[in-house]
């Protein structure tokens, strides 16, 4: 996000998946200091989530590091519609809870990939949005995922969070104060 003119300030967080970091291993990461880290939840027997490592989510947070939870189970997860939502919220929310999670930090619900590729129209998206608010409340309710579906979420105010990948915000969007988080996909 560093272009000709753009002087802001950037935190940065890491999110990754293919398996739980240990605060010792995220410290020896030295060329970006990161302040908060994405971490998966609903699915306790996978690797994926930061619920498969007892205890990992306290031992990062006690670190200094914020931790933010997403809830995402495939690419087309909001082809789902609002019975969709409901049920990944919930599954979420509880995993979330089990870690001890507070109840004042949002869960992002995903859409990982553009929905015209995935063939899920937006206001399916949108009403899978809904589904996942209707649980966990529009508060606390993020929206990852490509413009389609990061701009739809917040025309219609779908989502309290919104988490950006693919192309960089514009300096008017950042004006706005939106995208809370935008994820680089330019590499690691």
């Amino acid at each position: 996000m560093n272009g000709a003119g753009t002087h802001m300030k950037m935190t940065y967080g890491a999110d990754y998946s293919a398996r739980e970091l240990s605060p010792a291993e995220l410290d020896r990461f030295t060329q970006y200091d990161i302040r908060f880290l994405i971490r998966y939840i609903g699915w306790p027997d996978n690797p994926k989530c930061i619920s498969h490592y007892p205890g990992a989510y306290h031992a990062l947070v006690s670190s200094g590091r914020m931790v933010l939870l997403v809830a995402e189970l495939g690419e087309t997860d909001p082809a789902g519609g609002y019975s969709g939502g409901v049920s990944m919220a919930r599954r979420a929310l509880g995993d979330a809870r089990s870690i001890g999670y507070p109840d004042s930090l949002p869960i992002f619900f995903c859409s990982d990939g553009w929905l015209a590729d995935k063939g899920i129209p937006v206001a399916t998206a949108m009403s899978y949005l809904d589904g996942a608010a209707s649980v966990v409340g529009r508060k606390r309710t993020g929206a990852y995922g490509f413009r389609d579906f990061v701009e739809a979420a917040r025309a219609g105010g779908r989502a309290e969070w919104l988490w950006l990948c693919g192309s960089s915000p514009t300096e008017d969007e950042v004006a706005q104060g939106w995208p809370h988080f935008y994820q680089s996909n330019e590499g690691t």
